[in-house]
């Protein structure tokens, strides 16, 4: 059962930096409208203001590299 957890969670977080290093408006599947993001200091809900948060980012690239 263990293993079959950190299987799904790493299946997860590979998944969300994929998108979020490769197609930021495509993490919107990822997100509901309770939703909730902080964002140095910034609160945000929802789907819309959260993925337009994210595609405003002051980077147009980003590459995450998951050790653990």
């Amino acid at each position: 059962m263990e293993e079959q957890i950190d299987s799904v969670g790493k299946a997860f977080v590979d998944h969300y930096y994929h998108l979020f290093d490769n197609d930021r408006p495509a993490m919107s599947s990822l997100y509901q409208p309770t939703s909730m993001l902080t964002f140095e200091g910034q609160k945000l809900q929802g789907v819309e203001d959260i993925i337009t948060k994210l595609t405003q980012l002051p980077f147009d690239q980003c590459r995450h590299v998951i050790s653990t």
